[in-house]
C-alpha cells in the first residue's frame, strides 16, 4: 500500500499538481501508473515501500533525489525492469505497462543478464501486481504514526467551561495558550500550538469545547501526528474553580492521568495553569527545572491578556480590523506584552500592509521583551527582526530550524516561503537559491496542506503561480524552478512541455483562489484576487457570478469597478467607462480605494475613460488622485516596496502621467529634475534610503526620458544607481547608447537583459 501510495507523487510533474490531477492527466497504463507499478513490484519483493521516511515531506524528498532502490537478492532478475519503471524522467520509463510486462516475460532492459525468469514465475508475478494493484486500490488502510517517543509530542484542546459563569469562558481558549507556552519551553516537547488546533478543529467543524468529544480529539491527534493530548474542563466547587486536565496516549485512547489544581474563584488563574503545565510535563519525562512563569511570558494584566486572545480569535475569523484593535488594546494595557506585539505584527501581515513601518515598530517591540518566551516564539522573533532587516538568508536559516525541529510547524513553512519569494536582487537567484520561485511555491503549498485556513499563504501562492505561469526565463518544475534563457529552456524541455507547465500553472491559480474563497466565504478579498485571473483568461461567466457574489456582500461600487474592467475585456470601451462613471460617482472614497484596495492601483481607469472616449472624466480623475496625494503626509510604500514620503510618490506618479499624456518636453525635464532633486536631499539625509529609491524607481525614470529624449536625466540616476538590484540601468544605458548611434552595445545591453 506504502507503494502505491509513493507513486502517487508523480515524479516529473509541477509540484502544485496533486496525485490525483497528475493520474488524471495519464491514461490508465500511461507512464504514472508504470512507476505505480514499479513501486509495488518493489515493495512486493521486498516486503517494504521503496522509500522510507518519519514525514511526506521526507518521502518525497527521498522520491524526488534518491537513487532507485535496489533488491538485495534478487532471483527473478527485475531490477532492470524496477530501474527502468521508476526512472526519474518520464521519458526513460516503460511508455506503457504493456511494455513494462513485456520486458518482465523477455527480460530484455539493458541492465538485465541474460538469465530469464521462468515464464511460470513471470506469470505469478504479474497476476500478483495486478492483484496487489486491486486489493490496495479497494482496502488501502490510512494508516498513522507519530515520530519519537509519543510523550514528547502533544496537543492540548480547550477545556469547557462547565461554571455557570459567562465571564470564565475565556479560559477554553486560554487552557490552550497557556499550557502550550508553558509546556514549550521543554525544549524535547513538540506542541501543536493553539493557534493550529483552532483551525483544525474548524475544519472538523468543531466550534467549541462543548462540541469535542474524545474520538474527534483523538482523530484530531493523529491528523496533528502527535503522541499525546489533553482534554479537561473548568468548574466550580464552592469558592473555588477548579480545573481537572486529563492526559491520554493518541494511540491507545488510554487515559494517562488526571490532574486538577484548584484557586480561587476570582483569582487570576495564570498561576494555576503553570502548576498543571508542571505536572504534565513530569508525565512526559521532562526533568525538574526552572520555566518563567505564565505570567513573565504573557502580561501582569489579566484584561490585556484577555485582550490578547480576542485578537488571536477575531484573526483566526479573518477579522481583521477588530484584531488589530483587540491587539492594540492589549499593548495599551501592557506595554511589554511580546505575544501582542507578535500579533500586531501578524495582522498587518494578513492585512496586506505594504508600508512596513508598523510591522518593523511591532517587532522591535517583540524583541524588546521577548527573553521569557518559548524557545519557538524566540526563534520565530529573530526571523522578524531578520526579514525586516532584510537580511533574508538568516531569515530563511531560522525558518529551516523551526521546520527542522517540527516538520509541521505551519508559520514556519510560510515564513520560509516569503524569505525566498521576496529576496530577488534580479532576475535570476543566487547560489543559495534566494528568489526561487519554485522553492517558495513548494513552502506555501505545504503551509496550505499543513492549515487550509492559513490565509496569507493563498495570496502568495497564487502570486508564485503567476509568476510561474508568465512567460519568463524560469520554469516551475516538480522541486523547485529551472532558470535559463527561453532558448536554453526551449532546447531542455521543448515547448510543449513548456506550455503544459505554464498553463497548469494558470489553471492552478483559479484553483486556489477559489479554495481561497471556500477557506473564508465571508471575505471578499480571495474574490477580488481571483476576478483579475479570470477575466484575463476569458473565462467571462465565472468572472461576472464572481462579481454578483461581490454585490450580494454589500460591495456594489466595487463590484461595478470590475463590471467595468470585464466590459473592457469585452472591448465594450463605451458600457465600461459608462459604468466605472457610476461606481466613482457612488463611491465616497473612490480615489483612496484606487490607492490603497484596487489590486492594480489606478491604471485601469486611466485606461477604461481613455478607451471609451472620456478624456474631460480622466482629466477629473487625475486632478482629484493628484490633489488626494500631495495632501497625503504618511509613509507608503514606493516602487519596489521602499518606504517613501506619499508627497514624493505624487511627484513621481505626475512625472509618468506628463510623460504618458504628452505633457510638453520642457515641463517634462523640470518635473523630472524636480523629482531627482527631492531624491537626493533624502539621499544626503539617509544615504541608504536615497540609494534604493533611486534603485526602485528606474521606470519612471525612463519613462521619463522617453518624453523628453534628455540624456542628462538617465546619465545622473545612472550615478548612483545600485545595479546589483536594479535591473533597467541596462535598457538606460541601452538608450545612452543608441543616442551617442552605438547600436551594437545598445543590442548587448538588450541581450542581456531579455
Amino acid at each position: 500500500g506504502a507503494g502505491l501510495t509513493q507513486a502517487g507523487m508523480a515524479i516529473g510533474t509541477p509540484s502544485y499538481m496533486s496525485p490525483e490531477q497528475a493520474l488524471g492527466e495519464t491514461e490508465l497504463d500511461g507512464r504514472t501508473d508504470v512507476y505505480a507499478l514499479g513501486c509495488v513490484l518493489f515493495e512486493m519483493l521486498v516486503g517494504n515501500p521503496p522509500y522510507e521516511g518519519t514525514t511526506p515531506q521526507a518521502i518525497v524528498a527521498k522520491t524526488i533525489s534518491a537513487e532507485t532502490p535496489k533488491l538485495e537478492r534478487d532471483p527473478l532478475r527485475v531490477q532492470g525492469v524496477i530501474d527502468k519503471a521508476m526512472a526519474k524522467e518520464p521519458s526513460a520509463r516503460f511508455t506503457t505497462a504493456h511494455d513494462m510486462r513485456a520486458a518482465l516475460r523477455a527480460g530484455d532492459t539493458a541492465p538485465l543478464s541474460a538469465a530469464r525468469p521462468r515464464k511460470s514465475l513471470v506469470a505469478v508475478l504479474g497476476i500478483a501486481v495486478v492483484a496487489v494493484v486491486v486489493a490496495v486500490i479497494a482496502f488501502w488502510p490510512r494508516g498513522w504514526s507519530v515520530e519519537g517517543d509519543p510523550r514528547h509530542s502533544l496537543i492540548v484542546f480547550p477545556f469547557e467551561n462547565r461554571t455557570p459563569d459567562a465571564d470564565k469562558d475565556y479560559l477554553e481558549e486560554a487552557s490552550m495558550n497557556l499550557l502550550g507556552l508553558a509546556i514549550a519551553h521543554w525544549e524535547d516537547m513538540r506542541v501543536y500550538d493553539d493557534e493550529r488546533t483552532g483551525s483544525l478543529m474548524r475544519r472538523r467543524g468543531v466550534e467549541s469545547a462543548q462540541d469535542l468529544d474524545f474520538d474527534a480529539a483523538q482523530d484530531m491527534a493523529k491528523e496533528a501526528r502527535v503522541g499525546t493530548l489533553v482534554l479537561g474542563d473548568i468548574r466550580r466547587e464552592g469558592d473555588s474553580l477548579a480545573i481537572e486536565a486529563k492526559v491520554h496516549d493518541v494511540a491507545s485512547g488510554d487515559r494517562l492521568v488526571t490532574e486538577i489544581v484548584r484557586t480561587a474563584l476570582d483569582a487570576d488563574p495564570r498561576p494555576v495553569f503553570d502548576s498543571l503545565a508542571a505536572r504534565i510535563l513530569s508525565v512526559s519525562g521532562a526533568p525538574p527545572g526552572e520555566r518563567p512563569e505564565l505570567l513573565a511570558q504573557t502580561t501582569n494584566s489579566l484584561e490585556a491578556y484577555r485582550a490578547y486572545l480576542a485578537g488571536v480569535a477575531y484573526l483566526q475569523q479573518f477579522n481583521i480590523d477588530s484584531s488589530r484593535a483587540a491587539f492594540e488594546q492589549a499593548v495599551e494595557l501592557d506595554s511589554t506584552f511580546a505575544l501582542a506585539y507578535i500579533g500586531l505584527r501578524n495582522v498587518d501581515g494578513w492585512a496586506g500592509t505594504e508600508t512596513g513601518r508598523l510591522r518593523r515598530e511591532s517587532v522591535a517591540k517583540a524583541q524588546a521583551y521577548s527573553a521569557s518566551l518559548p524557545p519557538r516564539l524566540r526563534t520565530l522573533v529573530q526571523y522578524y527582526v531578520a526579514y525586516e532587516d532584510a537580511d533574508l538568508a538568516r531569515a530563511r536559516s531560522l525558518a529551516e530550524q523551526l521546520i527542522a525541529r517540527d516538520s509541521s510547524d505551519v508559520e514556519a513553512w510560510y515564513q520560509l516561503g516569503e524569505a525566498h519569494f521576496h529576496d530577488r536582487p534580479g532576475r535570476f537567484p543566487r547560489p543559495d537559491t534566494a528568489g526561487n520561485i519554485g522553492t517558495a511555491l513548494q513552502a506555501f503549498e505545504r503551509t496550505l496542506a499543513l492549515n487550509p485556513r492559513y490565509t496569507l499563504a493563498y495570496q502568495h501562492t497564487i502570486d508564485a503561480l503567476r509568476n510561474c505561469a508568465a512567460d519568463s526565463p524560469w520554469l516551475c518544475m516538480a522541486d523547485s524552478a529551472v532558470y535559463g534563457t527561453p532558448t536554453e529552456l526551449a532546447d531542455r524541455f521543448g515547448a510543449e512541455r513548456i506550455e503544459q507547465v505554464r498553463r497548469a500553472a494558470r489553471d492552478a491559480q483559479i484553483t486556489t483562489a477559489q479554495a481561497w474563497i471556500d477557506a473564508v466565504p465571508q471575505s471578499i478579498r480571495p474574490r477580488l484576487v481571483l476576478l483579475p485571473i479570470l477575466i484575463e483568461r476569458d473565462r467571462l461567466s465565472e468572472a461576472r457570478s464572481q462579481i454578483a457574489a461581490l454585490r450580494t456582500a454589500g460591495e456594489v461600487e466595487g463590484a461595478r469597478v470590475w463590471n467595468a474592467r470585464l466590459l473592457f475585456r469585452q472591448a465594450d470601451y463605451a458600457g465600461a467607462a459608462d459604468s466605472l462613471s457610476v461606481a466613482l460617482d457612488d463611491m465616497p472614497n473612490a480615489i483612496q480605494f484606487f490607492l490603497r484596495d484596487a489590486r492594480d492601483g489606478p491604471e485601469p481607469v486611466f485606461s477604461i475613460f481613455a478607451g471609451g472616449g472620456r478624456p474631460a472624466r480622466l482629466g477629473e480623475f487625475l486632478e482629484e488622485l493628484l490633489v488626494v496625494i500631495s495632501g497625503m503626509t504618511d509613509v507608503a510604500n514606493g516602487p519596489g516596496g521602499v518606504p517613501l514620503p506619499v508627497p514624493l510618490l505624487a511627484e513621481e506618479l505626475r512625472m509618468s502621467l506628463a510623460a504618458s499624456f504628452g505633457l510638453d518636453q520642457q515641463a517634462m525635464q523640470r518635473l523630472s529634475f524636480e523629482w531627482l532633486d527631492t531624491v537626493d536631499s533624502i539621499r544626503s539625509i539617509d544615504s541608504v534610503l536615497g540609494r534604493r529609491v533611486h534603485t526602485s524607481s528606474g521606470s519612471a525614470i525612463l519613462t521619463s526620458y522617453i518624453g523628453t529624449r534628455d540624456t542628462t536625466i538617465l546619465t545622473r540616476f545612472l550615478g548612483v544607481v545600485d545595479t546589483t538590484r536594479s535591473r533597467t540601468w541596462r535598457l538606460m544605458d541601452a538608450h545612452i547608447a543608441l543616442a551617442r548611434g552605438d547600436t551594437a552595445h545598445a543590442q548587448m545591453r538588450v541581450d542581456r537583459h531579455v
